[in-house]
């Protein structure tokens, strides 16, 4: 319960945000190629493809740059 009540950093949102939508076009493309058998190519997956390497690089970044501040602020 004291992890709830404590104030979060932004990175907690970017990287619950960008995970979540991994997870999301993660599931849509499992539905419709696995369980639906689609193996033609539709406009999603050119989505899912930009998507997915957008989404891992600003996670990555919003992570670099909040390290890189605070190793700043303790010289």
């Amino acid at each position: 319960m004291i992890f709830l009540s404590k104030a979060k950093p932004i990175t907690f949102y970017y990287l619950i945000s960008g995970l979540s939508f991994n997870a999301f076009v993660y599931f849509v493309m499992h539905y419709d190629s696995i369980i639906l058998g689609n193996i033609e190519y539709w406009w999603f997956w050119a989505f899912y493809s930009i998507g997915q390497v957008i989404s891992d690089l600003v996670m990555a970044i919003v992570l670099f740059n909040r390290n890189e501040l605070q190793a700043m602020a303790k010289k």
